[in-house]
């Protein structure tokens, strides 16, 4: 995960919008290599990873120096309990794991820890259709995980059954879209 994620880290991470003085929370960040990635992009932007387990020895090298400065901590727990309170919720090729139920609670627990004007980013597979790109890997999700890759109207549908909805259009390139979504009651 962790080379995979160092391949397009950078490049992602241009595409998260973190303002100036935000709280960036990369729920099941993993070593948190893509979230020092963020915080590199974003020098005025503070984070947390946020993750079911991890020691300092697990921990990426390039998040360390977030560590030491206090732009950045780690906490422990699980999504599906509760998620820190931030402006801008990250999830990274999280959603791909899991049943549409699963993700809802998922998304439910994000839409809850978010501060007022704030935002959940989804990093992850938006398939065309049901051919060509995508399709084995969603058969390789359902089958290891129970999760699946999604269209972007299952997507959508799936924001809205947590009381999201998406802003503008997935962006970004190569394999990973960049999707906002932001409260329904919110303009």
């Amino acid at each position: 995960m962790r080379d995979g994620t160092r391949h397009v880290a950078a490049s992602l991470a241009a595409e998260v919008d973190v303002r100036p003085g935000e709280l960036a929370v990369d729920v099941g960040g993993g070593d948190g290599t893509f979230l020092a990635a963020v915080l590199a992009a974003q020098p005025q932007a503070h984070g947390i990873l946020f993750e079911l387990d991890r020691s300092f020895d697990t921990i990426a090298p390039e998040l360390r120096p977030y560590l030491a400065e206090s732009r950045c901590q780690v906490q422990q727990g699980s999504f599906f309990v509760a998620v820190p309170p931030g402006d801008v919720l990250i999830l990274k090729r999280i959603l791909h794991d899991w049943p549409d139920e699963k993700a809802v609670e998922i998304l439910r627990a994000c839409v809850r820890a978010l501060r007022p004007g704030g935002r959940i980013v989804v990093l992850d597979l938006v398939k065309k259709d049901d051919s060509g790109k995508g399709r084995s890997l969603d058969v390789l999700m359902m089958v290891l995980l129970g999760g699946r890759e999604r269209t972007l109207t299952e997507f959508r549908e799936l924001l809205a059954a947590a009381g999201l909805r998406l802003l503008g259009q997935p962006h970004g390139g190569g394999l990973l879209s960049v999707l906002t979504a932001v409260p329904q009651a919110v303009a």
